[in-house]
């Protein structure tokens, strides 16, 4: 067997959301305490506490934002600047000048530089984007175990996919974009910081956020690490180490819309593809590991463990548990596993589902592979779609959506792929494993494109 995978080329205009031009300006990030969910303009307190001679601020933002800007459907760009830096789709802002930490105090501020643009879905005839949004200002405002992402957000609307012009840009200052809670909190001699920390969307962060996502929509991690004038402990700085709860417990972020529902019970039902569904190379040692199961009628089934759905806009975050495994026991014995999917739709389209993807590969005659899952675990985009219809009965919610399968890059334009966050997962396997998931101009090239995925679950009937 011998496939190859190719660069994927960009996607046509498929998705009706596009996600996206984020800019991300932070000429200031405050760490320090959190108050409503509203835009604030308040001006940034007078600290005391020692002053923070070097460090930074990491962010990624959103994991499948990014993958999605960057890949075919948004075929855009991370372009950091002014000091920032972009390694792996993170992004570090450094400490500004100027800036102090309390520890002592109720908050703690603390400026950051530095600015990060993500561009997307470029306009006809244009060098600007039909979505552009720009955070500046930004402040990481810290009350013990919690804390906020505040930012002056410049936006503009997304008129969808068939736009000819991108709106104005509409400015909200001082807006709270991100609950920050749960991670784990140290200080030792001169270095503080704030390990893997929650982000959640607030209200206001979605409406800034061109309400691409709804409230609640879990971003992703930050985390910061500082390095102080003095020794904490010293002059009034009081030595911490403490381990934040967890951001379930302790996340302030505003409530939901009124038509906004939190789902008790739901699944995701998916064959993946007809190919891994049915040909021995890679259904010959299909499983599942729990919560998963297998159903050999339906396909995976992965229990949902968190649903966040908005009614007016349909947009939906869901997250589900399990993973599934392909492979074989006559053909190199080798295992592709793809575990805790989650679903995130837009409310203005644009769909896609991420998932941890691992694999391993061994000779022919050691089955499975020996030495289990080797290759690393990515976090990555398996695939997009369009946003599907709906349908909600007494608080029964489901859909059936047909993933995108794109064309590859010339001289295979008439040949699909997975998307290539998927296949770059597969580099340098061998046996190529990337092969099962592109055409190859094989008799069972039309097989291999993504399987409809069913979701369903269950919210409180509207009233």
């Amino acid at each position: 067997m011998s496939h190859r995978a190719n660069r994927s080329m960009p996607t046509r205009r498929r998705l009706r959301a596009g996600a996206a031009a984020l800019v991300l300006v932070t000429t200031t990030a405050v760490l320090g305490a959190c108050g409503d969910d509203t835009a604030s303009d308040e001006a940034s307190p007078r600290q005391s506490g020692s002053a923070v001679v070097d460090g930074g601020l990491e962010w990624g933002v959103k994991e499948s934002f990014r993958a999605y800007v960057t890949g075919g459907a948004g075929q855009g760009r991370i372009v950091p600047t002014g000091g920032a830096s972009v390694n792996a789709g993170v992004v570090r802002f450094p400490v500004a000048p100027g800036s102090r930490y309390d520890a002592d105090g109720a908050t703690s501020t603390v400026a950051f530089t530095g600015s990060v643009q993500f561009q997307g879905h470029k306009a006809p005839d244009s060098d600007d984007y039909l979505l552009d949004i720009t955070l500046s200002n930004v402040r990481l405002r810290r009350t013990g175990a919690t804390g906020v992402l505040v930012a002056d957000v410049a936006a503009r609307t997304f008129a969808g996919m068939d736009a000819t012009k991108p709106t104005a840009v509409v400015t909200t200052p001082n807006a709270e974009l991100v609950t920050v809670s749960g991670g784990t909190q140290r200080a030792a001699g001169t270095t503080v910081s704030w390990e893997n920390a929650a982000t959640a969307l607030t209200k206001v962060g979605s409406t800034a956020w061109s309400n691409l996502y709804t409230t609640g929509t879990a971003f992703d991690p930050l985390s910061y690490t500082l390095t102080l004038d003095t020794p904490v402990g010293s002059a009034g700085q009081s030595p911490t180490s403490t381990p934040a709860t967890t951001a379930s417990s302790t996340s302030t972020a505003a409530a939901p819309s009124t038509t906004a529902a939190a789902a008790t019970s739901g699944s995701l039902v998916w064959q993946f593809s007809t190919y891994s569904w049915t040909f021995p190379g890679l259904s010959q040692a299909r499983a599942a590991t729990a919560p998963a199961t297998l159903d050999p009628a339906t396909g995976w089934v992965f229990p949902a463990t968190a649903v966040n759905y908005d009614r007016s806009s349909t947009a939906t975050t869901a997250a589900f548990g399990g993973s599934i495994t392909l492979g074989n026991n006559a053909m190199g014995g080798f295992r592709i596993a793809i575990a805790n999917p989650t679903i995130d739709i837009a409310a203005a389209g644009a769909a896609t589902v991420t998932a941890d993807v691992s694999y391993c590969t061994g000779d022919a005659g050691s089955q499975p592979c020996p030495s289990g899952l080797t290759a690393p675990k990515r976090v990555v985009v398996v695939v997009t779609f369009t946003r599907p219809v709906v349908t909600e009965r007494d608080g029964a919610v489901t859909f059936t959506a047909t993933p995108d399968y794109p064309a590859q890059p010339a001289p295979n334009e008439a040949r699909g792929q997975f998307p290539q966050s998927f296949l770059d997962v597969f580099a340098g396997a061998e046996p190529a494993l990337a092969g099962f998931f592109m055409g190859t101009g094989s008799g069972l090239d039309a097989q291999k494109a993504p399987a409809p995925l069913t979701v369903t679950f269950t919210v409180p009937a509207s009233r």
